[in-house]
């Protein structure tokens, strides 16, 4: 993890915790998230990812609004809570393999999301 790191872990090595400044747009946030995801695909011995409270577009979106605005939930609204994403497969994860693979996952699939909302955003 670089030293300018919105994130640390803590807890010998096993949970991720938030320590930079919250976003204030929608690309921060999404940055911010993937960001969070690189570091759990680079490091599976993290166990805790810290849910809402180490996501970008959560603490933009989940906390005030209930997922209203948040770019996963606005391109397909089965998403509401990040339900269908890989996400729900870390949750649920068992292992370094299955932790590494659904990370890599949520990466790939944040990054077409950010594609996607830049897109229908200069439209």
């Amino acid at each position: 993890m670089s030293e300018n790191s919105n994130f640390k872990v803590i807890d010998d090595g096993i949970r991720l915790e938030f320590i930079g400044s919250k976003p204030t747009n929608v690309t921060e946030a999404l940055n911010l998230s993937i960001e969070k995801w690189k570091i759990l695909r680079d490091d599976p011995e993290i166990i805790f990812d810290g849910s809402a409270s180490t996501c970008g577009l959560c603490m933009l979106y989940f906390w005030d609004a209930d997922c209203d605005g948040c770019p996963i939930y606005e391109l397909d609204r089965h998403h509401l809570t990040c339900r269908g994403t890989p996400y729900e497969d870390h949750y649920r994860s068992q292992g370094n393999a299955e932790r590494y693979e659904s990370a890599r996952k949520e990466v790939k699939f944040l990054k077409k999301v950010k594609r996607d909302w830049e897109l229908l955003c200069s439209t």
